[in-house]
């Protein structure tokens, strides 16, 4: 009899659910509603479960909505968080109308929860629907929600790297495509909608454009499987990530992922440290799209500084481990302006990086008001 190694067999493709329920001002029914949609999901296989937006309540008026939003840490994420981990399936709250302190409208917000029942990410609505005709129809978002102030990356789950976003914002194709840059295999965009603008069905789309799951009319739920190899081999045939021409209409990426960039003041040395917001130890762990917004950022920081300290020359030292002088388990980049003969003896720069290292981890490191004050005089080359 033959052995089959069973790390080569193919895996089943992981599931999805996609639920679809009309919410209304009681958030215990609603609630009930969804545990029994994401329980349907998990018994069908499902992973991973989509909910729609404002899933916690539709209030009755625009005070009624302010009035009853609660704080993440509030009984419904909690509910929500409890369940998720009893079930063990991660649970993407597609809307959660969220008290804003001092405030007095809310924050819509997309809730993503782990199968352990961690909050992994929180997106809150950029886009906001303004309808304001005089003397006919109001209907302004604005008026009662707060419009969030950024994007968040995708997040790995088992399902593949989701991508969030509310409603609205599908209408916007900047932020799907700086979403798609950063990794997402999924874009997600739950929405509430009335009866005449609603009439499409929650539907689950291919990369190629074909719904291959779609609920019925009413409170349902329909699950399907994410192929993520097909994802890829779509891209492949079609890649049109190497057709753009940025340099027609330029590069959209998520400013709000900024990476972390500092300078720091020796007497002798200027050093600028630069690094992903996203915690990543090892080079490797970056996404291509990733490397390449970490490089391209490397070369605006290292123009600055080259300029700031009149540097006529660079150098670029990535840490990438331990053994490269890495003192704190992150991928980051060294960048340090040059002058004409300042070390005599070019190798003797990683003994400087080095000592540099030793130093920031002293006492002896700059005050609060000289950093700020650096800080200031380096903002105004970032149009911060």
């Amino acid at each position: 009899m033959s052995t089959v190694d069973a790390s080569k067999l193919k895996q089943p493709n992981p599931i999805i659910g996609v639920c679809q329920l009309t919410c209304t001002v009681d958030k215990d029914k609603n609630f009930q509603i969804s545990r029994s949609l994401i329980e349907r999901a998990k018994s069908k296989g499902a992973k991973m479960v989509f909910l729609p937006e404002a899933v916690d309540y539709i209030g009755e008026s625009k005070q009624q909505s302010i009035d009853m939003a609660e704080d993440l840490n509030g009984i419904t994420i909690s509910k929500y968080q409890d369940l998720a981990k009893q079930l063990g399936v991660w649970i993407s709250v597609g809307g959660f109308h969220q008290k804003v302190k001092e405030e007095k409208r809310l924050l819509n917000t997309h809730v993503l929860i782990d199968n352990n029942g961690e909050i992994q990410s929180t997106y809150s609505k950029a886009h906001l629907f303004d309808l304001d005709i005089p003397e006919k129809v109001r209907l302004c978002e604005s008026d009662y929600t707060v419009p969030g102030d950024k994007m968040v990356s995708p997040v790995e789950t088992p399902v593949g790297k989701v991508g969030l976003s509310i409603c609205y914002d599908l209408r916007f194709p900047e932020m799907s495509t700086a979403l798609a840059k950063e990794g997402a295999d999924i874009l997600t965009y739950p929405s509430a909608f009335t009866v005449p603008t609603g009439m499409a069905h929650w539907e689950v789309v291919d990369p190629w454009g074909a719904v291959i799951a779609q609920c019925r009319e009413g409170t349902d739920v329909c699950v399907a499987e994410i192929d993520l190899s097909y994802l890829k081999s779509v891209r492949a045939n079609m890649p049109i990530w190497s057709h753009k021409r940025p340099d027609l209409y330029g590069e959209i990426q998520n400013l709000s992922k900024r990476s972390g960039c500092d300078i720091d003041s020796e007497e002798k040395y200027q050093f600028g440290h630069f690094a992903p917001l996203r915690l990543a130890e090892r080079l490797c762990d970056l996404s291509p799209t990733e490397i390449s917004d970490v490089f391209n950022t490397v070369q605006t920081v290292s123009n600055v500084i080259k300029k700031h300290f009149n540097g006529t020359s660079l150098t670029v030292a990535v840490q990438d481990g331990k053994d490269a002088g890495q003192t704190v388990k992150h991928f980051h980049v060294h960048i340090l302006p040059r002058r004409e003969q300042d070390i005599p003896n070019n190798d003797d720069i990683y003994h400087e990086l080095e000592k540099h290292d030793k130093v920031m981890l002293q006492s002896d490191m700059r005050s609060e008001e000289e950093m700020e004050k650096e800080s200031r005089e380096l903002r105004k080359y970032f149009n911060l």
